[in-house]
């Protein structure tokens, strides 16, 4: 399955010069960290990069946002708009989204259509506890990040927007006998996954290999991630009630459909 998986990278991103064997020194911007973006910013379940360059705040719903030069704002209280979080992500058809069923007990993934049909369940041996979701730039295959695993699952998405196969595809840098939570993942329009995890953003090239793990920007949890910034080549990240950023050597996803456009 893991085959498949990297075989459709190829086929549906040949435009895309996809590496192999990615370090960091060719991920990180040289000399530059984490810098401190904004504080008083507690229990952030979503940083969402928008086109404009702007990054959007939710806690969950839309609370503030930061504009492409970097200024804070906060939205007014009267605002009201859908909450987000990590465990709900938009495809073209529709919505997937981390939910319980009433009657099997415990989470899974589902399928939210456009069209207002049956929400159809994700099946797959093997993935107990997801935790959050992301979509990669084409909108081929959804990600799932697990509460307690040691993998990052791909699952193809079909034209319908419904489940196709799906298997574990990146393989998570792990402490023996200790859970590791996946908050919240991003992948940059290179086909590069950044997962945040106790360890820090371990990041894969697009075959599931590791490259390496970016140290955290903070002790306290991350609790979302995103790309965007005035060049598109920022990585945000919320943890504990601060929000920080750093560029990257990458672009948001979102510039490969401006590209297109």
């Amino acid at each position: 399955m893991k085959t498949l998986l990297a075989i459709s990278v190829f086929l549906t991103a040949s435009s895309i010069a996809v590496a192999q064997d990615i370090p960091l020194s060719k991920i990180l911007v040289e000399k530059e960290g984490w810098r401190e973006i904004a504080k008083d910013w507690p229990n952030v379940t979503l940083l969402e990069g928008e086109a404009v360059g702007s990054i959007r705040i939710y806690q969950p719903t839309p609370a503030g946002q930061i504009s492409p030069t970097g200024e804070v704002t906060r939205l007014p209280k009267v605002v009201v708009g859908k909450a987000l979080s990590a465990t709900s992500v938009n495809g073209p058809k529709g919505t997937y989204i981390i939910a319980p069923d009433e009657l099997k007990g415990g989470k899974y993934v589902w399928f939210v259509s456009a069209e207002k049909k049956d929400a159809p369940l994700l099946k797959l041996p093997g993935l107990i506890t997801p935790s959050c979701v992301t979509l990669w730039p084409d909108d081929g295959h959804l990600v799932i990040g697990e509460a307690d695993g040691a993998y990052l699952w791909a699952v193809r998405i079909e034209a319908d927007g419904s489940f196709g196969p799906g298997d574990r595809y990146y393989s998570l840098r792990t402490r023996p006998k200790e859970p590791l939570p996946v908050s919240a993942m991003v992948m940059d329009a290179g086909f590069l996954m950044y997962a945040c995890t106790p360890l820090g953003v371990q990041v894969f090239d697009p075959t599931g290999r590791l490259s390496g793990v970016v140290a955290s920007p903070s002790k306290e949890p991350m609790t979302a991630i995103t790309i965007g910034g005035e060049k598109a080549d920022q990585l945000f990240i919320a943890a504990g009630d601060r929000i920080y950023a750093r560029r990257i050597q990458a672009k948001a996803a979102y510039t490969l459909k401006k590209a297109k456009q």
